[in-house]
């Protein structure tokens, strides 16, 4: 009796440290203004390869802020703000995959990427967030607007982290935003709604996880859409399900796959990333 009560003290003592972690880091990432940081890239030859995308989600923050009430304009930020801090997590988790890395470190790169490039993804999705929200307020049923909402706060809540994005409540605000979005278009965009349903419930921790609910999207997605952000994901998916052959042959499929316009400034990172986990996988013999 007094090992159990001494046991269920400990726990509630882990459970009352892990909560006063959780709260004293409550607060969202501090991140300045969107436009602050898409200038600083757009004047910066260091962030070159992000310079088209950057100068095409100025102009379209600034159309949007000039006409709030203009749904397609916010819409259409959200969309590049999104795409400008995509691109900067797939280029970042190329540079941070070395030479030898295993499966299990190339497939959590983007864990391992540089403080500076979440403060970007914050910068630019806290904005881009704002824009879909304004639509969504006035029309909840709009399935564009809640993509970008969902794919906004996806990357909020990964540079966040995950103490911060259980307390800004992030998972019932994405779940809902991409339940909505695949009810309102699960094909547009490549398939973007179900690409967003499959990769968060194959990656999110518990009570989101889904990795049933993952591959039947991230299926359907690569099979109406075979581009390589969807191959990509299923790969990864069919991985962490334990069906390895097929993840590296979904790999090799996303190394060479076309490119799609809702990921045309990651594609070319995102294709380095599939040949990685094939080789990554290929020198611990799988999918051979």
């Amino acid at each position: 009796m007094h090992r159990t009560n001494s046991r269920a003290r400990n726990g509630v003592a882990l459970l009352l440290a892990l909560a006063a972690a959780a709260v004293s880091s409550a607060c969202a990432l501090n991140a300045p203004p969107a436009l602050s940081t898409l200038n600083v890239a757009v004047a910066d030859s260091a962030s070159a390869q992000f310079a088209e995308v950057d100068a095409q989600a100025k102009a379209a923050l600034e159309a949007s802020d000039r006409k709030p009430d203009d749904a397609a304009l916010a819409i259409q930020a959200a969309a590049l703000l999104f795409q400008a801090a995509d691109a900067r997590v797939q280029h970042a988790a190329v540079k941070v995959c070395a030479e030898g890395d295993s499966v299990e470190l190339v497939l959590t790169a983007d864990d391992r990427v540089a403080a500076e490039v979440r403060t970007q993804v914050a910068s630019l999705c806290t904005d881009g967030l704002a824009a879909a929200e304004r639509v969504v307020a006035r029309d909840a049923g709009n399935g564009a607007a809640q993509l970008q909402r969902g794919l906004c706060l996806s990357l909020l809540a990964w540079a966040n982290g995950a103490a911060r994005s259980l307390v800004q409540g992030y998972g019932p605000r994405i779940v809902d935003a991409m339940d909505r979005a695949v009810a309102g278009d699960s094909l547009g965009s490549d398939c973007a709604a179900l690409r967003l349903q499959g990769r968060f419930r194959s990656k999110a921790p518990w009570p989101f996880r889904d990795r049933p609910l993952a591959r039947s999207a991230l299926e359907r997605a690569a099979k109406d859409a075979p581009c390589v952000v969807n191959l990509l994901f299923l790969g990864d998916a069919l991985w962490l399900e334990g069906d390895r052959a097929t993840a590296v042959a979904k790999w090799r499929e996303a190394a060479d796959a076309r490119g799609s316009e809702s990921s045309a400034h990651s594609d070319a990172a995102l294709r380095q990333l599939a040949a990685r986990r094939v080789a990554a996988a290929t020198r611990e013999g799988a999918g051979s």
